[in-house]
């Protein structure tokens, strides 16, 4: 009967048993009825659950305090600024990207100019040794119609 009581009344995942269950117990285990067991046991956890929780909202404010987090805020006013903090951020990191994407643009422009301006001058000088080479040829070709025909033998 004790270790029914214990089984429905310990919640899963903690190693031990409360100590205001162990003393009640003896006087539950006793009883004949189930149904009075089953409430007291019922009623038992929800205050251990409750009462753990209360402990643990005091142990996180304590700790948050004692961080210089809490300042006396309650959690959701800490949330609040917490998320504005976060806001704030954001907003700071969004700019600093758009900022640092801005200058890759125009360094990426300014690169472009430069090569469109050296494929202009490589053009420029493409063209004008076509035209050297043309004026060769044609040098070559007056100089070949100016000369004797070769002899034959």
């Amino acid at each position: 009967m004790r270790s029914l009581l214990l089984r429905y009344a310990q919640p899963r995942g903690l190693g031990r048993v409360h100590a205001l269950l162990r003393r009640l117990i003896p006087s539950v285990a006793y009883a004949g009825e189930g149904r009075a067991r089953r409430r007291l046991s019922t009623h038992l956890l929800d205050l251990i659950v409750s009462t753990q929780e209360v402990h643990y909202e005091r142990f996180r404010d304590q700790k948050l305090q004692e961080g210089g987090l809490s300042d006396g805020k309650t959690p959701e006013q800490l949330r609040r600024d917490l998320n504005a903090e976060f806001d704030r951020k954001t907003a700071a990191l969004k700019k600093q990207y758009e900022e640092k994407q801005a200058q890759a643009t125009e360094k990426i422009k300014a690169n472009e100019a430069a090569f469109r301006a050296e494929e202009v001058k490589m053009y420029a000088e493409k063209e004008k040794l076509i035209n050297e080479v043309n004026e060769l040829k044609k040098a070559v070709n007056a100089l070949l119609a100016a000369a004797p025909a070769p002899k034959k033998k």
